[in-house]
């Protein structure tokens, strides 16, 4: 009996203050300690208001981070990238989004083992290895979504970019400046990913970044040759002194006549493709058509 008690006391002791270590990361209060800029103090507090597992995990976070930046296992251009170019809110930073992911991952960790060791009643290997797959999946879907989300809604932002500098350049004709046109554009186009673009565009500048900085960063987030090449082609007109209007203008038709000509090339490609499913589908309706006359031959060559 004494030999089941003292590993009963250590294994009860040992849960005990691993649930008093996670309760008091959950509930320390949070401070900005450290943190002197107001712009880190504002994204962290929006961060916590809507996240559930940074507002209690925070520091568990923070030290998760700053181990996966030492690691250099991410790319971490590429995913703060595809956070700020997708549909994902929340101004996280590349490490901290990992960091979070990987705390959520662990989380349903522990679920998925209690729900297949209890419930369902698998033995401890095969739960222990169905929970650690589930958590790594969790991790790694988390971040491929990001970056497909980025992509798609890259995409759809490229397909109405032409329109929207060619409406900036209508305004600045008569007699709007950059801003303003920025401004009016990104309201007709409010609630699409392109309107939510302009818009931060206008806030960046309206915060107190240069015009150039602000269209930099928005390049940037895109990751796209054609809204780069706007971009220069812009800060270089403000430089040089050129009506930024017409470089709008010339950006426009410059991206269209680059979209058809890809159209052309996919539909030649397109008609090169088809050839030969083409031709087994007319050689399917040949041989269902005729195969009637030809059985019809067979049999009375053939004979009864």
């Amino acid at each position: 009996m004494t030999n089941l008690l003292i590993p009963s006391f250590v294994s009860g002791l040992a849960v005990a203050a691993s649930a008093w270590m996670i309760l008091s990361v959950m509930f320390a209060k949070r401070t900005n300690r450290g943190l002197n800029h107001r712009f880190e103090i504002e994204r962290r507090d929006r961060i916590r208001s809507e996240s559930f597992v940074f507002r209690h995990f925070e520091p568990a976070i923070d030290e998760m981070a700053i181990e996966i930046e030492k690691g250099k296992t991410f790319n971490y251009q590429e995913l703060g990238e595809s956070l700020a170019a997708s549909d994902e809110m929340l101004p996280w930073k590349p490490a901290e989004f990992i960091g979070a992911k990987i705390v959520e991952g662990l989380m349903g960790m522990v679920a998925v083992y209690l729900f297949a060791r209890f419930v369902m009643g698998y033995g401890a290997a095969t739960t222990v290895i169905f929970a650690i797959v589930s958590g790594l999946g969790y991790v790694w879907i988390a971040l491929a979504n990001v970056k497909n989300n980025a992509a798609k809604r890259r995409k759809v932002i490229k397909r109405s970019f032409a329109a929207a500098i060619d409406l900036m350049a209508l305004m600045m004709e008569v007699g709007g400046n950059f801003q303003e046109s920025l401004q009016v554009v990104a309201r007709e186009n409010s609630g699409k990913a392109i309107g939510d673009e302009l818009s931060l565009i206008v806030n960046d500048i309206e915060m107190g970044k240069s015009r150039k900085a602000a269209l930099e960063a928005f390049a940037s987030r895109m990751n796209d040759e054609d809204i780069s090449e706007v971009v220069f082609a812009c800060n270089e007109s403000e430089e040089l002194g050129v009506p930024i209007a017409e470089t709008l203008k010339t950006q426009a038709d410059r991206i269209r006549a680059k979209r058809t000509a890809w159209a052309e090339k996919a539909a030649q490609e397109a008609e090169v493709t088809m050839v030969f499913p083409s031709m087994l589908t007319m050689i399917a309706c040949l041989i269902t058509v005729c195969a009637p006359f030809i059985l019809q031959g067979i049999n009375q060559f053939l004979g009864p």
